[in-house]
């Protein structure tokens, strides 16, 4: 769902998604002078400053607090001393997308689950904030019950692996000859939930 909302309060020193054009890059918020205009490090792409013309049209997303932040702002001028930062017009109001309500995200990614019974090879073909649609042709139905817990890895698309994540069957099908199985992630605060949560943000905020 989706909100708009004037009162919300930038978090300074936070990560931001900055899309110009075609073009996605990465910031950090420096501070504003609500209502006037706020401050941003020039953004980064190929890893060095990149060119922003003045008055050039800016989507800034950010994330806080299991939310996704949005606005679309102008640039009023950018600085090169005693930093690279962009001055850019505070935002009349931000658009908000709550996380926590989680949308499904497609996906294709190359996995396995590890069972009582065996290690089962597919890709998850959904993703969302607690779980996500894991696809298989070498599963059956009879072969674990729903409830059962397992050990999820998967290989993200910049090449970096979570490890044995631990979760729960949820649900089990047919569809075409494969076998959908329906997961519910244990996201307790260690490493390999921490990447997949972090993937799942990523992928939130460019769809935002």
């Amino acid at each position: 769902m989706t909100q708009q909302d004037s009162g919300v309060e930038i978090p300074v020193g936070d990560v931001c998604h900055i899309q110009l054009y075609d073009e996605k890059m990465l910031s950090t918020f420096r501070g504003s002078k609500k209502p006037d205009y706020a401050l941003i490090d020039v953004p980064v792409a190929g890893g060095k400053p990149a060119y922003i013309s003045p008055n050039a049209i800016l989507l800034v997303r950010f994330l806080a607090k299991g939310s996704v932040y949005g606005f679309k702002t102008s640039v009023i001028k950018t600085y090169s001393k005693p930093s690279p930062v962009c001055v850019i017009e505070y935002p009349d109001s931000i658009k908000t997308v709550n996380l926590r309500k989680s949308r499904r995200i497609t996906t294709l990614l190359p996995a396995t689950i590890e069972t009582q019974n065996g290690s089962f090879a597919g890709a998850f073909i959904d993703l969302s904030e607690g779980g996500g649609l894991f696809s298989t042709l070498v599963m059956e139905n009879e072969t674990i019950k729903t409830g059962s817990e397992c050990l999820v890895s998967v290989t993200l698309p910049s090449g970096e692996k979570v490890e044995k994540l631990r979760s729960h069957l949820c649900s089990i099908r047919k569809r075409e000859g494969k076998t959908l199985v329906g997961l519910c992630f244990d996201h307790n605060g260690e490493g390999p939930s921490l990447t997949l949560q972090s993937y799942y943000d990523t992928c939130s905020i460019s769809l935002f």
